[in-house]
């Protein structure tokens, strides 16, 4: 599961997006899970 995610977040995120600050809607709805930001 790991390696699909980050595997999407490479390859729908670029370099324009990091510059203007707006992630791409599928690699936001990533960061809202609270279980994505505990240490397991």
């Amino acid at each position: 599961a790991a390696r699909s995610s980050l595997r999407g977040v490479f390859e729908g995120v670029t370099i324009q997006h990091l510059a203007s600050g707006a992630l791409p809607a599928d690699v936001e709805r990533l960061t809202t899970d609270t279980d994505a930001w505990q240490s397991h």
